[in-house]
């Protein structure tokens, strides 16, 4: 009569799509099928990456005249 859990496990679709989560180790783990282990990076360069990502993305917004604010 019901289908219990349906469509509740979209993020492990094989289309391309990942698991992210941090580890009480302060580890960032991602789970994904198109990568054959787990890989698993320390949030600090977690960190790094993200803000690099970000200052980039403001400095090509300023610069195509459509500034972040």
């Amino acid at each position: 009569m019901f289908n219990f859990l349906t469509n509740w496990g979209g993020q492990f679709d094989r289309a391309g799509k990942s698991f992210i989560f941090c580890t009480p180790a302060q580890q960032v783990r991602i789970l994904s099928w198109q990568i054959p282990s787990a890989l698993e990076v320390p949030v600090s360069q977690v960190s790094t990456a993200i803000q690099g990502f970000l200052q980039w993305f403001e400095e090509e917004a300023a610069r195509l005249g459509n500034p972040v604010t």
